[in-house]
Order: C-alpha cells, then structure tokens, then sequence
C-alpha cells in the first residue's frame, strides 16, 4: 500500500477544461447528488455503500496533462457499477426541466443502434425515456472473468463516455483473465499498464490524482513504466508489452529498464505466442493477427540483427557492398522462408520493437539509426529480388529426392529439401532439377541420407 502522503505532498497540475466538458462535469455531480439524496434501491448497492465519487480516468486524464483534447471519457464510480449510474443518469435527465440545464434538446429521442461484436449489447430498459443522451448501451458483466460489474457506453455532448466501477483485479495460475471485483482508487490506478494512464481527474475536487506515486514523475521525465512489478504485470497480461510499445511509440516516451528488461523476459514472449485468450475483458486476438504477433516475437532477434549489420556495412562500405561483404543470398532467403509470408510485418513490429527500445538494452542506436538500418536491410532484401521468397516454389519436393536416392522418408528428408532450395536460391533462373539433385548428391554423408 502506497503511503497516502506520497500524492498529497507532490505538486499537482491543475486541468483546464473545455465549455462541453465542463458542462459534462456539472451534469455528473449533479447525478451523484440526484443519486445520494435519492431512495436509491439499496439491494442494487454494494455494501457500505459511500457517497458517489466520480472521477476521469486513464487516458483523458493524460492526454489533458500533455495539452491533447481527447473525446473518450472513462468515467469510475466508487461505489456503483456503470450500468446502475448510467440508469440513475437517465432517471435524472427524464425530469422534464433537466436536459435544459446542460444546453441538451429534449426533442432528440435515444438512439438504439446495434452495437459491434465484442460482446456489448442495447439493454431494452436503456432504450426509452430521455433524449438527452445518445443512447446508453450495457456491456454485459462475462462471469468467468467479473461478478455483476456491468459497464455502460454512451455519448453524451458529443463526447464518448464509459461509465465503469472503480475495480481491482486478480490473476490465478489457472487463466490470464482476470477476476474483478469493486476496488479503491489506488486499486484501479494499480492495476493499469502504465503509470501515466493511471492518473484520475477528481470531479468534486477539480484535482488530479496519483495514487501510484509515479505517474506525474513519470510523465515528467517522458518515461513509461507499469505501477506494479513488471514482470509479474507481463505475466498477468502479456498484451501488456504490445500496449507499452505502442504507447512509447504514439508519446515518445522512453521504457523504464526495468520494464524493458521484463519485456525480453523469454517467458514473456513464449506468453505471447500462446494460443490463447491473452487479452484482457473478453477481446480476442484473430487467429491470423496472433499467428504474426507470435512469429515477430520468435523472429526478433534475428531480424534485429540483420538490421544492425545492415546498417554497420552502410555506414562503413555504402550500400553499394552490402550484397558482397554483408549476408549471401541464399543464406538470406533461408532466413527470411521461415519468417513466412507475414515478415514485411514481423519487420514492421521489430522496427517498433527497437525504436523504444532504451539503451540499457546494450544497443546504443537512435532512432535514424535504426530507420537507416533497417532501410539497408530492405534495400538489400530487393537487390537480391527476396521479397516474394516465402513463396518461391522448389525446384524438387520430397517425392523427387526419395525417388532419386531410392530412400524413405526420415528425418534426413526436410535437410535435404533446405539444401536444395539453398542452392535454387544461389542459382536464380536455373530450373534444372537434376542439379539440384546433384547438389544434394554432393552433402549425401552429411543429410545421412539412407
């Protein structure tokens, strides 16, 4: 538990709001007020229920702090789940002299789109009344994962808003989703991937909060890093680093050593090329989308490498000598045949990968650098006419090499197909296939062909 002085003692930034969120914030505190003068149905309320807090969370929070507008709202309430406020909400503003408050037409009647897959859906007690709101819309509570914590989505002044409970997660060994339940501020901040998404703006007291400690710091300094200890976070969530990568990359923010150091934990990324459910909430990862995550993570470290010594030969010899002194082609080809048909992406994710990569990694490349590598890299993969390799069909297949060495099938078989494709790949334009029989022929003893 962190000590509840560390965020009282820091100096916190003030937040300026715009006319319509302003507006937003009038219209909430006067919800909870509506809701804790109310006769609220007290079986619908946790026990010990207090008095309705509200407060902005997660990445409104930050992008205000970085001077960004942002049009999605996170709203968390200690002491309901979103789909009790957001009916609360609407109870309110179906009093006939209430929308006129907040500026909102009472002539527009509530939407009832159809909601996208993902596991959200219209509740029919949602679908009348007020005008006021662009329709409120239940994502249902997934009992495998949550007990009864129903969120709600809206628009409201134009502004799209999620109306969540405050909420703590825990994590068994058994499965990567997570059992939820009502927390505290400091739970719900902690339980975030970052630091700096874990700030919460306080309606009642028109004040940012902390409650990791970190987060303002950390903002400060431009450095991402996860509030609890981040291998354990990555275990929980191996999504996590694909999160923290792409928000480095969005901010320009820097990774924690720590963080980066459990990001190449092998663990970790033998987590990530599960098959499974990893993601948090019910999403889940389309099967091809998971198929190159999990083949960019194996294939990291070699396209990585390539890359820098893509870039020592060009800062060295120029690009005219990398084909000559860098990698020969077949050597190349082989490589990047099992990367797949998906390596312009699995490069795509490693120059990611590297760009917010920080140098305590032991690789000291900026970002040009990098970009300049990896464009040597590419240029060297089109010299050599490389870039459709995965689909270049072999001159031989497995019948033709048993016929030829009157041989069956064993483990000699997948060697012996590698060598003859290595060999098509020295040899571009050759289609005779008894040289490449030959070729196999000549590393006979070697393959252990029978």
């Amino acid at each position: 538990m962190l000590p509840t002085e560390t965020m009282q003692e820091m100096t916190l930034p003030a937040i300026e709001l715009s006319t319509v969120e302003e507006t937003l914030k009038r219209l909430l505190l006067d919800v909870a007020h509506f809701i804790d003068s109310s006769s609220l149905n007290t079986s619908e309320r946790p026990p010990g229920r207090l008095p309705t807090v509200l407060r902005f969370t997660g990445g409104w929070v930050r992008d205000k702090l970085l001077g960004a507008d942002s049009q999605d709202i996170d709203v968390a309430i200690n002491n309901m789940t979103g789909l009790q406020f957001g009916l609360e909400l609407q109870k309110y503003l179906n009093i006939a002299e209430n929308p006129r408050k907040y500026g909102i037409g009472s002539n527009v009647q509530l939407s009832a789109e159809p909601i996208p897959e993902g596991g959200s859906k219209t509740d029919p007690s949602l679908s009348k009344g007020s005008g006021a709101l662009g329709g409120l819309h239940k994502i249902e509570a997934n009992p495998e994962k949550s007990k009864h914590l129903e969120t709600v989505t809206t628009k409201v002044l134009g502004l799209d808003i999620d109306l969540v409970n405050l909420r703590t997660e825990t994590y068994s060994e058994a499965s990567r989703n997570p059992q939820m339940a009502f927390g505290t501020p400091e739970e719900d901040a902690l339980r975030r991937d970052a630091t700096v998404n874990a700030l919460f703006y306080n309606l009642s007291t028109s004040s940012v909060e902390d409650f990791t400690g970190l987060g303002l710091s950390d903002m400060r300094s431009e450095i991402l890093r996860t509030p609890l200890e981040p291998r354990q976070t990555f275990l929980d969530d191996p999504l996590r680093v694909l999160r923290l990568i792409r928000f480095a990359s969005r901010l320009d923010y820097s990774i924690e050593s720590n963080t980066e150091e459990a990001m190449d934990d092998e663990i970790i990324r033998s987590a990530l090329t599960m098959p499974a459910t990893v993601a948090r909430e019910g999403i889940r990862i389309p099967s091809k989308t998971h198929a190159v995550i999990s083949a960019a993570f194996t294939n990291a470290n070699a396209i990585a490498s390539l890359q820098r010594r893509a870039a020592e030969h060009t800062g060295a010899q120029g690009p005219a000598s990398l084909e000559s002194q860098l990698i020969a082609r077949d050597e190349l080809g082989m490589v990047m045949r099992r990367w797949g048909a998906s390596w312009r992406s699995q490069v795509l994710l490693s120059i990611l990968l590297d760009t917010v990569r920080s140098d305590t990694s032991g690789v000291a490349q900026d970002g040009p650098s990098i970009i300049n590598g990896y464009a040597a890299f590419l240029r060297l993969v089109e010299n050599f006419d490389l870039l459709e390799v995965h689909s270049i069909k072999p001159l031989v297949n497995g019948k033709d090499l048993m016929n030829a060495f009157n041989a069956v099938s064993g483990p000699w078989l997948k060697e012996a197909l590698n060598v003859a494709v290595a060999w098509q790949l020295r040899n571009p334009g050759v289609t005779d296939t008894q040289a490449a029989i030959r070729e196999v022929e000549r590393n006979r003893l070697r393959l252990k062909i029978p």
